[in-house]
């Protein structure tokens, strides 16, 4: 205080809770070092006002964009009381409260689609401070003029059908201002408004049913952007052969027409996978363009070896018959010594009558003291025999051909119940390989089987003598078959597949016949009928690409189930011939076989594409069996001391319309 002046000093708070402020200002006396209240006081009242500053917007002057646009730009209150509140007429802030001095807030806002081009939109941004205090400002946004881009489109470059048949294409937009709307002057689509870009939509048209061949139907279509701008492009649709027509017309064998048939049906669908889909349309265009190696590829598509798993499977059955055919045989032969009259060789230095061989044979029981007894040994016997057979099956128009090597070999053992019944069991294990012709494939296949048999024969130990023989079999195969597919188009889609197929198989077999013997001196002659049955079955499989996404994985099939039965009867004559050796006793053998098939009848082979969902089912004719051929044969049957026999024989298939085969078993005994 200087004289009669009091100065004081306020400090506004920041931000001020207030623009006003009242008080009083109390005066004393100051004594004595000490604050006295003088004994009249003075009191003043006191009011502040505080000046709050004016709101300043700093925001983008002018904005601009196409209609139906985002445009954005940055609002800073620079000057004022914070902190503030901001507001727009149109558009979103990012921050509209508690917005600090200097602190950028992001405006966003999109053009109305319908703007007009060339008009301006204002925008009014206000901003409250904390005392109060409003700042405003505008933002202008101009609505440009945006030049349209031209419409493109992509068609079909034709389509192709039969009367009466549903074509079907792609269409896209391929340049312009999306989204589009589309329209055609004949047709359908599957898409006609707000098509984006390079979207498909599917056209599809029925061909009328009373078209001529060759006949045009021309196709407009038309897009137009969402700025107004059009384009149009045009594509024919062309009254053609079916495409089961057109495969059909490669097709060389009726296994080839059946799977055009099938192609043609499942690809112009449009709903195959996608493998299949587009092996099958690359045939198809070959076949339209007359690409000369589409027909090889159809006969490579063309699953016309699958039959072999079945010849397979008849051949290791048959093979174990004859294995147990060879030994019931040799049985018969050991058994009644081939006894002749006026043969003899020489055992342990004496002389024996090769005549009183069998009887010696039939009473091994009462002469195992003498070298006829040792010669016939005992009632228990084992012997093994194998058979290996090659040969090929020529092709027709229903089957491919194929090269084949068989190999069986059965081991068993029997006993002699009775001097003329002897009964046994035996396993046996064969090993079939089939090379298809033309490197279109193989199959391998391994099997086990276990059989029962019997012979029963009476009067051997006379000049003739009669004989019957049962046995029964029952086996299981495991196959592994490769169907290989190789060829080009012209197009430059090139197929280098293998598809393969693992599965199994069973088989059951059964044989009864007999003969009669007739003997003259050294020789025997006697006629002989059988009846064989095989019931045969392979299951259905699934083949496996190679390469799953290369060309021609889409050709993979599922094959069903097959099953075969065989009836035949065997009628035929035997020649023996008995000479003694010093080893033992020789006899050559001659036989000639005319067997006549009852039952198998040429069932076809069902499957369908893997990748077909419609399971479009196709059936493969194959072969009619030949219902009568012949066996000619030639071996002979060694009996020698101690128990021990064999014997070697080959065979010869004629007359068969289709498969060449020669055959050769050979078998070992021992007695105990």
């Amino acid at each position: 205080m200087e004289g009669n002046q009091v100065f004081f000093s306020f400090t506004i708070p920041d931000p001020p809770p207030q623009t006003l402020f009242t008080g009083t200002i109390v005066i004393f006396e100051l004594g004595n070092q000490e604050l006295v209240r003088a004994p009249e006081s003075v009191q003043v009242p006191v009011t502040i006002q505080v000046i709050a500053e004016p709101v300043i917007l700093d925001v983008p002057s002018r904005l601009s964009g196409l209609p139906g646009e985002t445009v954005s730009g940055t609002i800073t209150v620079i000057q004022g009381d914070p902190p503030f509140s901001l507001t727009v007429s149109a558009g979103q802030l990012s921050r509209s409260t508690g917005v600090g001095l200097q602190e950028p807030v992001t405006f966003t806002y999109t053009i109305p689609p319908d703007a007009t081009p060339g008009q301006s939109i204002t925008i009014l941004v206000t901003a409250s401070s904390v005392l109060d205090q409003i700042g405003e400002a505008t933002i202008t946004v101009d609505v440009l003029q945006q030049k349209a881009q031209p419409v493109v489109i992509e068609v079909p470059r034709q389509l192709e059908g039969a009367p009466g048949e549903t074509v079907s294409g792609t269409i896209r937009v391929v340049e312009g201002d999306a989204p589009f709307s589309l329209s055609v002057d004949r047709g359908k689509l599957s898409k006609s408004s707000n098509v984006g870009l390079n979207e498909p939509v599917t056209y599809r048209f029925t061909i009328p049913t009373d078209a001529k061949l060759g006949e045009r139907f021309p196709v407009t279509v038309t897009a137009t952007s969402r700025l107004g701008e059009s384009g149009m492009a045009d594509f024919d649709i062309v009254v053609s052969q079916s495409a089961v027509d057109l495969l059909g017309s490669l097709a060389k064998t009726p296994p080839q027409r059946e799977m055009g048939r099938v192609i043609g049906v499942v690809c112009p669908k449009q709903v195959a996978g996608g493998n299949l889909q587009r092996d099958c349309d690359a045939l198809i265009q070959a076949a339209a363009q007359q690409d000369p190696s589409a027909g090889e590829a159809l006969a490579q598509v063309t699953p016309d070896q699958v039959s072999a798993p079945i010849d397979a499977s008849q051949t290791a059955m048959q093979i174990q018959m004859r294995n147990i055919g060879a030994r019931l045989a040799a049985l018969r032969a050991g058994a009644q010594g081939i006894a002749l009259s006026g043969l003899s060789f020489s055992l342990n230095g004496q002389p024996i009558q090769l005549a009183a061989l069998g009887s010696g044979w039939m009473n091994a029981a009462d002469t195992k003291g003498s070298p006829l007894g040792t010669l016939a040994g005992g009632r228990l016997g084992v012997f093994v025999n194998g058979d290996v057979r090659l040969g090929s099956r020529d092709r027709t128009d229903l089957t491919e051909g194929f090269e084949f090597d068989t190999y069986g070999v059965t081991l068993g053992a029997d006993y002699r119940f009775q001097d003329t019944f002897v009964a046994g069991t035996s396993i046996g294990y064969a090993n079939n390989s089939i090379d298809i012709d033309e490197g279109r494939g193989e199959l391998d296949s391994d099997g086990w089987s276990g059989s029962l048999y019997a012979t029963w024969y009476k009067d051997f130990d006379a000049r003739n003598g009669i004989y019957v023989d049962g046995l029964t079999t029952y086996g299981t195969l495991e196959y592994d078959q490769i169907r290989a597919i190789r060829y080009r188009l012209q197009t430059g889609t090139q197929v280098n597949q293998e598809l393969s197929g693992d599965f199994d198989g069973s088989q059951w077999a059964f044989s009864f016949g007999g003969g009669y013997r007739w003997q003259q001196g050294a020789l025997s002659v006697g006629p002989v009928l059988y009846l064989d049955y095989i019931s045969a079955s392979v299951d259905g499989y699934n083949e496996t690409a190679r390469d799953p996404s290369a060309p021609g994985s889409g050709w993979r099939i599922h094959i069903s189930d097959q099953d075969i039965e065989s009836l035949t009867t065997k009628l035929g004559l035997d020649l023996n011939y008995a000479m003694n050796k010093s080893w033992g006793v020789l006899v050559p053998q001659l036989k000639l076989d005319w067997v006549h098939e009852f039952k198998l009848d040429a069932d076809s082979i069902t499957g369908y594409f893997i990748e077909d969902p419609t399971r479009e089912a196709f059936q493969l004719e194959v072969d009619r069996p030949d219902r009568d051929y012949l066996y000619f044969g030639i071996g002979a049957v060694m009996q020698l001391t101690r128990g021990l026999s064999g014997h070697v024989f080959y065979r010869k298939l004629l007359g068969h319309d289709t498969l060449n085969m020669d055959s050769i078993s050979l078998g070992l005994r021992m007695e105990f």
